[in-house]
């Protein structure tokens, strides 16, 4: 297993441009979960080549024309080597993915910048993507008026004709601005200077551009692209403490359960008056992945009951024993004659690694020794596969790496209306902590029935913590100050 972990990681090394970031020439794509997984690699062997070859290629990839400076959110993938001319096409799954990757970067390095870039990626889905209803729609295109890329870029004379003088200096300074342009004599803007003094201008130009006609928008509804935003959107609200993101998190799975409920089962793909699509493995996987970071950023326990009656579902419709795999689609499906399986980490992690992923959350969490058994089957199983090309399989990967550190939980005990414990427990969501699960028990009567190891930890005397590694717990912690401290973590953080 540490082999097929270094050899993932060796196939990264191995094709990083250091110059730019990213793992090619070009084209360029973001490959989120690559960059998720050289995090966790950094984290877990102290690796500060992986570190840097996460945080260059996320840098490069913002200060590049393939980020909207504008409107945030990132195009589908660079044309080039240096992210400048972008394939113009945004889609949801990409956002998604690419906001839990400058989430978790920023969780680890305390970089602002890509706090910066959080807020972009998010506002752009808030405002952009989200249906009144709450679902995230899937994409918008390239082109408008018939011209690829027409909606973003900016002619120099546009630019001279409507801007003072003095912004017009501060583009070419700061965003690359010319009257050649970079883009068949257009302008794509990309950052080249330090931005500063700027606070007017961008929004200047937002607003010009605003009056344009828009590119079309895809209003589909993809169960799996949703869950990718939900689960992104959470975690963005916990390193930030940006309570806006966990409202639209709630919205969006709150439609799509309402919508299950209606039909009886998990759609595929939803579009307003017209009959829902037949779900696959990743709608079951992603959406349910999405309600268990909904569960630990809002503690509502109805999303992490959702989850496990999703996670049981996928089994029954997706699961085969005999041969320890997840198939893509449904065993009620009759209308192909073979079943194929969805296992290639591609632009986006397979449906079989999220699965695996759904199996090994809600293992954590649960303690669910019937799911633990079945993500070591299918793990086990599926292993042989990844090990013929590594670099294909780096989310699945990934789930290997944190099986095989030392596992820690941190309990915290206390009613749900204690507010310093709801505090402590969201300062320590703030932090890059891959190899732990954090769980906060009230001891109600449905939380024993989901957390029957916790049943008799006693909550009716006010806080109390325990951190247990590899099943041994620590003596009890008794305030929220002491568990800081045991955490050498500030009691506040900017």
């Amino acid at each position: 297993m540490d082999i097929l972990i270094d050899t993932g990681y060796a196939s990264l090394h191995r094709n990083f441009d250091d110059k730019y970031g990213g793992f090619s020439q070009s084209p360029k794509f973001p490959t989120p979960h690559n960059l998720l997984f050289l995090l966790k690699y950094a984290w877990a062997n102290k690796n500060d080549s992986a570190l840097h070859m996460a945080q260059q290629t996320l840098t490069q990839m913002y200060y590049g024309g393939i980020y909207d400076h504008l409107g945030g959110g990132f195009s589908r993938y660079s044309t080039d080597r240096q992210w400048l001319v972008p394939h113009f096409e945004k889609m949801l799954y990409d956002n998604a993915l690419l906001l839990l990757a400058y989430s978790e970067a920023f969780s680890l390095t305390k970089n602002h910048e890509f706090n910066t870039i959080i807020d972009g990626i998010a506002h752009y889905a808030l405002r952009d993507m989200q249906s009144n209803s709450g679902g995230f729609f899937s994409a918008e295109d390239a082109d408008s008026e018939g011209e690829e890329g027409k909606f973003y870029v900016f002619e120099y004379e546009e630019l001279k004709e409507k801007l003072l003088s003095d912004e017009l200096r501060w583009l070419e300074e700061n965003y690359g601005v010319s009257p050649r342009g970079n883009f068949e004599g257009k302008n794509i803007l990309h950052i080249t200077g330090e931005g500063k003094g700027g606070d007017t201008i961008l929004p200047k130009l937002y607003d010009i551009r605003s009056k344009r006609p828009r590119p079309f928008k895809d209003t589909k509804i993809s169960v799996s692209w949703n869950g990718f935003m939900i689960e992104a959107l959470c975690r963005a609200a916990e390193v930030t403490g940006n309570k806006d993101y966990i409202h639209s998190a709630k919205k969006a799975a709150d439609f799509i359960l309402e919508k299950t409920k209606e039909s009886g089962e998990l759609f595929g793909v939803y579009i307003e008056g017209a009959k829902p699509s037949k779900a696959f493995l990743s709608d079951y996987a992603n959406f349910a992945n999405g309600l268990i970071e909904l569960y630990r950023a809002t503690l509502d326990l109805n999303y992490l009951k959702e989850a496990k009656n999703l996670a049981s579902k996928m089994i029954s419709l997706f699961w085969d024993d005999e041969k320890s795999c997840f198939y893509m689609t449904s065993k009620d499906d009759k209308e192909l004659f073979l079943r194929p399986k969805d296992e290639h980490d591609g632009a986006m992690p397979s449906g079989t690694s999220c699965a695996l992923q759904c199996l090994d959350n809600l293992t954590k969490l649960t303690g669910d020794t019937k799911l633990s058994a079945m993500y070591e089957k299918a793990a086990n199983a599926f292993m042989s596969t990844a090990a013929t090309m590594p670099a294909a399989y780096l989310h699945f990967i990934s789930l290997l790496l944190e099986n095989t550190m030392p596992h820690r939980q941190i309990i915290i005990c206390a009613q749900k209306s204690d507010d310093e414990a709801r505090q402590v427990y969201s300062r320590i969501q703030k932090e890059y902590l891959p190899f732990t699960t954090l769980i906060f028990y009230g001891g109600s009567f449905e939380e024993k029935q989901i957390f029957p190891e916790l049943k008799n930890y006693d909550t009716s005397h006010g806080f109390a913590a325990y951190v247990c590694e590899n099943f041994s717990c620590q003596s009890p912690i008794y305030t929220p100050g002491e568990l800081l401290n045991y955490l050498s973590l500030s009691a506040e953080k900017e």
